[in-house]
């Protein structure tokens, strides 16, 4: 939900005079919504990382044109209402304000309630065609070129969406595995710099976890926090990028982490790991 300055901005003002404005301000609606639960990035999984959203795959996913995505993106850099990450993610600060407003679980619900509307549609829909197919009469048909492609791709279809359950799954037994971790973390984090990240957040939750499967430890993390908090909290710049998404990313992380103990290409956890095995020699 908008707070009632949100028009009052001068950043909104100079995009409802322009051409395309209703377009441009719908949009970025939705690119708010959709990065609430994504540390304000957007972003989407693909094989396990999360890669930068495209100009055409923003078209066609959000159902707009190339070139006014283009436009869009371009306006809303230029005045400073989204920003780009160094890893060069669209970051909008607008999601963050609003999720003060609306819950993660709210969200999370509504989004259940749609796609039960949607496989209810879909169930209907199924149900009306058999229905159809049991009145006709009986005939033989051969498959012809076309249908023998779709009769392909739904095979394929089928097979990601296994791909897609069984990543799930694993997803969440990693979840279960590395819950106080999680916890710990973002409570850790919110504490030193005074912000309100959730731990409901899938992107949140997969930074951790990746992390943590490649060895590092909770006082890695720390570490990370306590060094960059002294150094971003008090300036207005880079105070923005006390969040998950720039903190615990795959490719800042362990240069944060050097920073903090001095030692430049070498993890705190990789140097203890070394040291315990000299001594064993």
């Amino acid at each position: 939900m908008k707070p009632d300055s949100f028009y009052e901005r001068d950043d909104i003002k100079r995009i409802d005079k322009m051409e395309h404005a209703g377009d441009i301000l719908n949009l970025y609606d939705k690119l708010i919504f959709y990065t609430m639960n994504r540390d304000g990035l957007l972003v989407h999984k693909f094989k396990n990382n999360y890669e930068n959203y495209s100009v055409e795959e923003i078209a066609e996913d959000f159902n707009y044109s190339v070139e006014l995505v283009k436009e869009a993106l371009e306006i809303l850099l230029k005045l400073n209402t989204i920003e780009l990450t160094d890893e060069g993610f669209y970051f909008f600060p607008d999601s963050l304000e609003y999720t003060k407003s609306t819950t993660v679980g709210a969200e999370s619900k509504k989004e259940q309630r749609n796609k039960q509307k949607l496989e209810n549609s879909i169930k209907e829909s199924v149900e009306l065609e058999n229905e159809k197919v049991d009145k006709c009469p009986e005939y033989i048909h051969i498959n012809t070129k076309e249908e023998i492609q779709e009769d392909t791709n739904k095979e394929k279809d089928k097979n990601i969406k296994k791909e897609k359950e069984i990543d799930v799954n694993t997803k969440e037994q990693l979840y279960n595995k590395y819950n106080k971790e999680i916890n710990d973390i973002i409570y850790y984090l919110n504490n030193e710099t005074n912000k309100k990240f959730t731990t409901e957040s899938d992107f949140v939750k997969d930074l951790i976890v990746d992390r943590l499967e490649e060895n590092y430890t909770i006082d890695d993390f720390k570490s990370v926090i306590v060094h960059k908090t002294k150094e971003w909290l008090n300036n207005k710049e880079f105070n923005k990028n006390l969040r998950p998404g720039t903190l615990f990313s795959k490719n800042n992380f362990e240069r944060y982490l050097n920073e903090s103990v001095g030692i430049v290409g070498t993890t705190s956890s990789l140097l203890n790991s070394v040291l315990l095995e000299m001594e064993d020699d």
